[in-house]
């Protein structure tokens, strides 16, 4: 079970983070899918003052983001996981810089649903820095990654310091194994550390599901590469994004 999955405490109450994490209202600029409040992971850098065109704010966390090794650490994941995750977005070695994460142990049993609504925010171009965000999940029996948004992903202009966005969507994945997991979302630059990035996450669950532990076993073990994301931008999400989610729009 998650604990403050809607982050309706008003902080991170329950989660763990590394660089600039915060948990904002819509007053950022873009409405939580639920509730009031969402957590928020920039790569907002305070080296750049805050200043176009590098990073547009300052760290609203009051922290740096760090370098990618301290978050690969901080999640349980081997050295350069992050590069092998994306090692189809750049034909660069060891192009992942920094960025900012958050985490939460939680128990599951087999066959279990774990979901998280997402927004991507970003200033960046494809061929430029090539930001992108992700989640992973590890337990003693398993190491999974995914990139869920990257800088070609946002599809509509952003009410917020960034110039666009996705809009609120879904990620879900089945859980393999009875068994303590722990959850990371992380939103990462590449090649330098002054694009401006972020990620909004809120409504993450765990729920029963009708598949079985068999099935979830063979189809969701490994990590998925960045090809799969750049032939179907949506990817493995189970939702579209909703307009009725963009600030402005009817509350759900």
């Amino acid at each position: 079970m998650i604990q403050n999955g809607g982050f309706e405490t008003g902080n991170l109450s329950a989660w763990e983070a590394v660089g600039d994490a915060s948990v904002q209202t819509a007053s950022f600029g873009t409405r939580p899918k639920q509730g009031l409040f969402q957590a928020l992971l920039t790569t907002f850098d305070s080296r750049w003052q805050g200043q176009q065109p590098y990073e547009p704010a300052l760290p609203l966390s009051g922290n740096d983001p760090v370098v990618h090794s301290v978050i690969e650490a901080f999640l349980g994941l081997p050295d350069h996981f992050l590069d092998a995750l994306s090692r189809d977005r750049l034909d660069v070695p060891l192009a992942v810089t920094s960025g900012s994460a958050i985490k939460q142990q939680f128990q599951a049993q087999a066959g279990s649903l774990l979901s998280v609504h997402y927004n991507f925010l970003t200033d960046g171009g494809w061929g430029n820095a090539n930001d992108f965000s992700f989640i992973s999940l590890t337990s003693e029996r398993v190491l999974l990654g995914f990139i869920i948004a990257g800088v070609e992903s946002p599809d509509r202009p952003s009410n917020s310091v960034l110039a666009k966005e996705t809009g609120y969507r879904k990620f879900s994945i089945g859980v393999p194994f009875t068994g303590q997991y722990v959850l990371g979302i992380g939103v990462v630059e590449m090649r330098d550390t002054y694009t401006g990035s972020a990620i909004c996450v809120d409504n993450i669950n765990v729920a029963r599901s009708t598949f079985s532990a068999c099935q979830l076993r063979r189809n969701t073990l490994g990590i998925t590469p960045y090809m799969e994301l750049k032939r179907d931008p949506q990817h493995i999400h189970s939702e579209p994004p909703d307009d009725k989610d963009r600030l402005g729009g009817a509350s759900q």
